[in-house]
């Protein structure tokens, strides 16, 4: 929607933004990031996939923004990847938004895929909830 993509927009240009590195297996050492207001300055492996936790506390859509356009997947803890319902990337509300999933998770510990890649990517999480 255009009110979440000029809301992310926000939180890619003002903050707060919490700086993380993300972990080379989906296991305990990847960080955890949270659907809330901010963004997150994630640091990526060298030319491998990097992992960030996610513990979604909600049967819902949610959306992931990021800066650049890195590929993007999200998994649970056993390997099962959970598609996007929809992925675009750029913005016609924001042009530092660069890619956009919305990817419907249930209750649990999910793991988001980044990359391969490297350097840093800023990542946005917020519940979708449809206009």
């Amino acid at each position: 929607s255009a009110q979440l993509d000029a809301e992310s927009c926000t939180y890619f240009e003002n903050g707060p933004f919490s700086d993380v590195t993300a972990a080379a297996m989906m296991d305990d050492s990847a960080p955890n990031i949270a659907a809330e207001p901010g963004a997150y300055t994630i640091t990526l492996p060298t030319a491998e996939v990097g992992y960030v936790a996610f513990d979604s506390p909600d049967d819902t859509e949610y959306t992931v923004f990021t800066d650049r356009d890195v590929a993007l997947a999200a998994f649970d803890p056993s390997g099962e990847q959970f598609p996007a319902a929809s992925m675009t990337t750029g913005s016609a509300t924001c042009a530092l938004i660069q890619g956009r999933q919305i990817i419907e998770l249930p209750v649990g510990l999910f793991y988001f895929a980044l990359g391969p890649d490297e350097g840093t990517v800023t990542l946005v999480l917020l519940p979708y909830s449809p206009d």
